[in-house]
């Protein structure tokens, strides 16, 4: 077949719909279509399932309030500890007018009376209200007699923590709390494998919406420190709240609303190096965070020794975190013997031998079709692959594998787009006459620049030619014109010319021999 062009598809791949290479590789060394997925669950222990704040259905109504004496309510106060700078609401009515009232505890309140008291200053600018705390109630009445009062929600804001048994639709703020985070010392314990230097990173759902922590540093003390960090987090305090039991070890975060609406939950926890790369827990189980973020990996089949030849290929197809379409990779015998050859042992049978080469393979391969953001490691005799990044966004894919014994060749001649011609190469579907078309216009465009190219040759030399043929029409009208001139002379003259000067010669010699023969008389001339 003379001229015969091989068959590639749009991929680059071979296209052996005819008849194969006899006598080429089929196996695929061990690559298998393979799917790796993370979703950044880890089986690490999960946290306390989220509660949903109660709904604010029902009311307190302070009886007796057309009387003469406007009655007052008794709240048994269960709160017990209140922190300078939460705030607490007092929602109410007073004579059919709706008041909103926040207030803000001054300061650190422990203890049920302390914080009666803390509340007892509510009266100072709650409007219509007078309100007065015992050791572990709090009494509330309206401050105009014959106004009725009717109070419609009281809670600590940001807090799942009722302020009093007696109110029991107080809205609360939904709330998650995680198992013990540490023993004595580092935050996560030494078994996890995050040090104190790394951060960690935080990506949550409250009240509908994400909200992602920046990268904060682990740290070497307790959880307190950790708890601080989060609340100091711009993304995080908008939302939510953090604190933290030193008793139990145990990290609550509570979101900031209260009621049915009120949500939260951990959907990621991501580490990082102290320079920002991301890394995994050694043992994720021991961190006592939900939903550790992981990495994507795949694993492919057992490895068995393969070669190449000239015209094999191994094709697979990979495609990582977002990418829109999976990319194509190629090994071949080249591949093979360039990445596996070292000054001293040159590579040039095309054979992988060990599964430690096909490591180094696939990764010249991956590199040559410029694949980022994967690596491989081998398993013992199976190859994994995994992605660089963690977390629900981190996904692989390896898939379309194909060893090929090489690819169709064919002629511009021999080209048949009839149907029967596509048939008896093999193109039946849609997908694959489509192949073959695509393939058979590629070996065209490769014939016609092989023309183009011809052509150029041919134009060059044939400018070389006329060159050449310039220069000896030049070279011989030069030696026509010279030897045109040396036949062209007056012959006579140049003989005239000839004959005087013979003469002068004759005269001069006769006159030098007369003077050789009178010298004395020649001299006696000069002394006169």
């Amino acid at each position: 077949m003379n001229g015969a062009v091989s068959l590639k598809g749009t991929d680059g791949r071979d296209i052996d719909l005819g008849t194969p290479v006899l006598g080429g590789n089929t196996s695929t060394v061990g690559l298998t279509a393979a799917v790796g997925t993370s979703t950044g669950i880890n089986a690490g222990t999960a946290a306390d399932s989220t509660v949903l704040g109660a709904a604010t259905t029902g009311s307190v109504e302070l009886t007796g309030a057309d009387a003469s004496t406007q009655d007052s309510k008794v709240f048994a106060i269960t709160a017990t500890a209140l922190t300078a700078g939460q705030k607490v609401v007092l929602n109410y009515v007073v004579d059919g007018v709706a008041q909103n009232y926040t207030y803000t505890v001054g300061t650190d309140r422990s203890g049920t009376a302390n914080v009666t008291t803390e509340l007892a200053l509510i009266a100072n600018s709650a409007t219509g209200l007078a309100v007065t705390g015992a050791t572990t109630n709090l009494t509330i009445k309206g401050a105009v007699n014959g106004k009725e009062v009717t109070i419609t929600d009281f809670r600590i804001v940001g807090s799942n923590t009722a302020l009093s048994s007696d109110f029991t639709v107080q809205s609360k703020a939904a709330s998650t709390t995680t198992v013990a985070l540490n023993g004595s010392g580092a935050l996560f314990g030494a078994s996890s494998g995050i040090s104190t230097n790394d951060k960690v990173q935080l990506s949550l759902s409250v009240d509908g919406s994400t909200v992602t922590t920046g990268q904060l540093t682990v740290g070497a003390t307790p959880g307190t420190a950790f708890a601080a960090a989060l609340n100091a987090d711009t993304n995080f305090a908008a939302k939510a709240a953090a604190s933290f039991d030193t008793g139990t070890n145990k990290l609550t975060l509570t979101s900031k609303t209260t009621g049915t609406s009120s949500t939260i939950s951990i959907n990621s926890v991501s580490f990082f190096d102290v320079n920002g790369v991301a890394k995994a827990p050694t043992t994720p189980a021991s961190i006592g965070l939900s939903n550790i973020a992981v990495q994507s990996t795949a694993t492919t089949g057992t490895f068995a020794a393969v070669t190449l030849d000239d015209s094999d290929n191994l094709y697979f197809n990979v495609q990582v975190d977002q990418a829109s379409a999976p990319t194509n990779i190629t090994i071949n015998k080249a591949l093979i013997n360039k990445t596996l050859s070292t000054p001293s042992t040159p590579v040039t049978n095309g054979t992988i031998s060990s599964v430690a080469d096909y490591k180094k393979v696939v990764d010249a391969a991956l590199t040559a079709g410029g694949i980022t953001g994967v690596t491989t490691a081998v398993s013992g005799s199976t190859l994994v692959f995994s992605t660089a990044s963690y977390g629900a966004n981190s996904k692989l894919t390896i898939g379309s594998v194909v060893a090929s014994t090489g690819a169709d060749k064919i002629s511009v001649d021999k080209i048949d787009i009839s149907a029967t011609g596509l048939g008896k190469v093999g193109a039946t579907t849609s997908d694959q006459i489509k192949s073959v078309l695509t393939a058979y216009i590629s070996v065209i465009n490769t014939a016609i620049n092989k023309v183009t190219s011809a052509a150029a040759s041919l134009g060059s030399v044939a400018s070389r030619i006329d060159m050449q043929k310039s220069f000896v029409n030049t070279l011989m009208d030069t030696i026509d014109k010279g030897v045109g001139n040396l036949i062209d002379a007056d012959m006579t003259e140049e003989s005239t010319k000839l004959q005087a000067l013979q003469v002068k010669q004759q005269l001069g010699t006769q006159a030098l021999s007369i003077a050789n023969q009178s010298a004395q008389s020649v001299l006696s001339l000069f002394r006169s």
